[in-house]
């Protein structure tokens, strides 16, 4: 028995060690900055938080802010305090695209805009280009 704890201990710690080493399912893959499709429509991302607008010709739009997660699939946009919706973001040569999310996404398009977006190349650190309809940034700072 006094053998039997120490090697419970032991193993323990050794689980413990192991959970803390397993990569956390956070944006760490997607570095902050701007992917821009025109000079109205793109993506960005500072830190855990990000945001997407994406205009169509009729001047509607989708848009959500939220948070890039890394799941076992990829990566994905979960608008804030929205369990219902993920949208699968996928890399795609030199830029990425936001892809069509469940039905519950559908929330965040208006007039004709709809997701999935046209190709977002990357536009560097400023994020400020990107508003919403009212002219507001939409950006994390």
């Amino acid at each position: 028995m006094k053998v039997a704890a120490p090697m419970l201990a032991l193993l323990l710690s050794a689980c413990s060690a192991t959970e803390q080493s397993q990569p956390s399912e956070t944006a760490a893959s997607l570095p902050d900055g701007l992917w821009m499709a025109d000079e109205r429509s793109g993506l960005c991302k500072a830190g855990e938080e990000a945001a997407y607008v994406i205009h169509a010709a009729d001047g509607s739009n989708c848009m959500a802010q939220g948070a890039i997660e890394q799941g076992e699939t990829g990566l994905s946009f979960r608008p804030r305090g929205d369990a219902n919706c993920t949208v699968p973001i996928s890399m795609d040569g030199e830029g990425l695209v936001i892809g069509s999310g469940a039905d519950a996404c559908d929330y965040y398009c208006a007039g004709s805009a709809s997701l999935p977006s046209p190709l977002l190349r990357s536009a560097g650190e400023n994020r400020a280009i990107l508003k919403d309809g009212g002219g507001d940034p939409i950006c994390p700072d």
